[in-house]
């Protein structure tokens, strides 16, 4: 899916107490540059957003019932709303950030490498068995927009191809705490454990 010209237009409560007072955040779509990395964002009019494909979503809106105009990160209690609006169009293609400078594969193992050439950590992912778990204890579950938010399983797992049961990442990121012990997850109906490799 290329440019999105998509606008969607919410109104949420600004004041409580101001029950008649509104908001109105505009919301644009880019697909453009897939490649480049997907950062949050934050904004009190115009919220631009990158790497959706077509379906539902919600932009959630912060705010406080504390002293007003001061931070809402410093001024407790916080309250948030959450906006819903849909997206028409084709699913959203994974592909990896353009940090990845090397792909190389030996036999049923891909070795992703990111950054720079002396990169000091190693992430592998690696296909498990679906485990057979009891409902609402299932293993996380991916969509392909969250991976965006995800650099490392987003490089390795925009490299499964067929026959491919192991991809590494060496990355000079500080992993995620849930990986250095093993983490496991599922994506596009297949499980996967994610852990830091000496």
């Amino acid at each position: 899916m290329g440019r999105n010209d998509r606008h969607h237009r919410s109104r949420f409560v600004r004041h409580l107490t101001r029950p008649r007072a509104s908001h109105t955040w505009t919301v644009t779509v880019d697909n453009d540059d897939l490649d480049a990395p997907v950062t949050p964002v934050e904004a009190n009019a115009s919220l631009p957003l990158r790497a959706l494909g077509g379906g539902s979503y919600a932009v959630i809106v912060v705010g406080t019932y504390g002293r007003a105009g001061a931070s809402w990160r410093d001024n407790q209690p916080i309250i948030g709303y959450a906006g819903r609006f849909t997206l028409q169009g084709g699913p959203l293609p994974l592909v990896p950030t353009n940090t990845v400078r090397d792909v190389t594969r030996d036999g049923n193992a891909v070795t992703v490498t990111m950054g720079e050439v002396d990169s000091s950590h190693a992430i592998t992912v690696a296909r498990r068995a679906s485990p057979a778990t009891e409902r609402g204890n299932e293993p996380p579950r991916y969509i392909t927009e969250s991976l965006y938010g995800h650099p490392v399983l987003r490089n390795a797992l925009a490299h499964v191809e067929a026959g491919v049961e192991r991809l590494t990442v060496r990355t000079n990121s500080i992993p995620d705490p849930a990986m250095v012990s093993g983490w496991t997850f599922s994506y596009a109906g297949r499980t996967y454990e994610a852990a830091e490799r000496d």
